[in-house]
């Protein structure tokens, strides 16, 4: 092999191992950057703020469903004890 050769594979392998050592430590720091994030955790808390907010909603429509009930049934009973005079 000449010696150009030799020297233009060492300078693509070199090109090549720098390229990846960048890469990886460009990485690795993307990496950290994402764990140190506060996103997760405000997500989470999202989650937990939503979850609480859905089933306050819900028992509060339960409740104003058993209300409609009873005004329901107090309406019925006068037009009855009026259908029994």
């Amino acid at each position: 092999m000449s010696l150009a050769l030799i020297h233009d594979r060492q300078h693509i392998k070199t090109f090549w191992e720098n390229w990846i050592h960048v890469h990886d430590q460009h990485a690795t720091g993307e990496e950290q950057r994402r764990n140190a994030s506060a996103l997760h955790k405000l997500r989470g808390e999202w989650l937990t703020r939503l979850e609480k907010r859905n089933t306050h909603l819900k028992d509060l429509k339960d409740l104003n469903d058993l209300k409609d009930l009873k005004e329901l049934k107090d309406l019925k009973e006068p037009l009855v004890h009026q259908i029994k005079l």
